[in-house]
């Protein structure tokens, strides 16, 4: 029984004090053996015979945490837990994933809108969250899993699927250009695809109304979202740590 958990951090840029201090409290609370994964270490885990896809290169930081996570579970077992605060040891739930002919253990989803991929909402009380789980290696599941994402890497396989790009960030050394909003602007009258979605606001209290409305009005957009991103729109105060708080 493998009764770690690992836990990634894909990026090139510093980890905050904020997730350093979750990482303690994981260690903590779950009682058991946190396994930190970053590009310094990643080699030590990737396995002779499963090399990574050639372009996990090309991902996101965001999407190669989704693809390692997959990879891990599949050929390591154990659990799986986003850099976030948890409550409670893992030590029972390992017990009972590992006791039962099951093939994963979660903590249940809470209600329909929760489920980004639109076709699984009406069995969203049968999903289990996408944060933290314990999985048993090489099961019929993981396999599948780990093989499914595979297949969407593949060149011919995404060259059939009807994809757009959508342009949210950019990085520019010009001093003139000192707001995030403007860098946006200014993609667009280049022509790159920027959706119109941003809203600048001041303070907390508007910070709270734009996650309010698109907590309601998000199930209207022409694609799927799992979540919003807040911005700091100073380019002089956005620094790794503000972007992740």
């Amino acid at each position: 029984m493998n009764k770690n958990i690992y836990i990634f951090w894909t990026g090139s840029n510093k980890i905050s004090q904020n997730r350093l201090n979750n990482i303690e409290q994981l260690k903590k609370q779950t009682c058991l053996n946190i396994i930190f994964i970053t590009p310094d270490n990643l080699g030590e885990y990737i396995l002779k015979t499963e090399p990574l896809h050639e372009s996990y290169q090309y991902l996101s930081a965001v999407h190669k945490a989704d693809y390692l996570r997959t990879y891990f579970m599949n050929f390591y077992g154990g659990g799986y837990s986003d850099i976030k605060k948890t409550r409670g040891n893992w030590i029972e739930s390992f017990k009972l994933l590992y006791d039962s002919d099951k093939y994963i253990n979660g903590y249940p989803e809470l209600k329909p809108s929760d489920i980004a991929y639109k076709p699984l909402r009406k069995k969203w009380n049968k999903l289990i969250g996408n944060c933290a789980y314990i999985c048993k290696k090489e099961t019929p599941l993981t396999k599948e899993w780990y093989n499914e994402m595979i297949k969407l890497l593949d060149s011919k396989e995404v060259a059939r699927r009807p994809l757009e790009c959508f342009l949210y960030s950019v990085v520019s050394n010009d001093e003139h250009i000192n707001k995030h909003s403007e860098l946006l602007d200014n993609a667009r009258s280049m022509g790159f695809n920027v959706p119109n979605y941003e809203k600048v606001v001041k303070g907390l209290d508007g910070v709270k109304k734009y996650i309010h409305y698109w907590d309601k009005n998000r199930h209207n957009l022409p694609f799927e979202i799992d979540g919003i991103v807040i911005k700091v729109n100073s380019c002089l105060l956005y620094t790794s740590d503000a972007a992740d708080e």
